[in-house]
């Protein structure tokens, strides 16, 4: 615990690590359209310190680029890959553009765009809020800077499998 001041409450530390759950044997998540973003709102429930960005790939594509990532409420870009060319399955690593970092709990869109549909990823168990395929544009399989996204409604689906480490 970290103490706040001189003996106030007690703020917990970050979370290192933190992830959906993973569905065993399930379809997996999809990029819809080439170019466009698939988005799916989630609530992290704790702060998070993380620096890596893990997906379950169950097709991977070793040709195209893809990018995913984090998005904050208001839209900004605060955690992604790049463009990368994912060329193995099961569970993909890959750091983020922005180096380790501390996020505070709170509602944020996970992300998804490329410049092919090859890369199929595991889904994974979440009541998200909102979600929402071949939203927005994407050049070179890179996540833009900012997305514009009504106020968020409960919707129960799947996001994908993915791991903020």
């Amino acid at each position: 615990m970290i103490r706040l001041g001189g003996g106030g409450a007690a703020s917990p530390a970050p979370l290192t690590a933190w992830n959906t759950d993973y569905i065993a044997g399930n379809d997996g998540t999809p990029i819809h359209t080439d170019n466009t973003l698939s988005i799916f709102g989630i609530v992290i429930p704790a702060a998070i310190y993380f620096g890596n960005i893990s997906i379950s790939v169950v097709i991977d594509d070793a040709t195209h680029n893809y990018d995913f990532g984090l998005y904050n409420s208001a839209g900004h870009l605060i955690a992604n890959v790049g463009a990368s060319k994912i060329s193995a399955t099961n569970v993909f690593t890959l750091p983020t553009l922005q180096g380790y970092q501390t996020i505070p709990a709170g509602l944020y869109w996970f992300a998804l765009t490329g410049v092919a549909t090859t890369l199929d990823i595991n889904q994974g168990l979440q009541i998200m809020w909102d979600f929402a395929i071949n939203f927005g544009s994407s050049v070179g399989g890179v996540l833009p800077a900012n997305i514009s996204r009504a106020t968020p409604v409960p919707a129960q689906n799947v996001t994908p499998a993915f791991l903020l480490n």
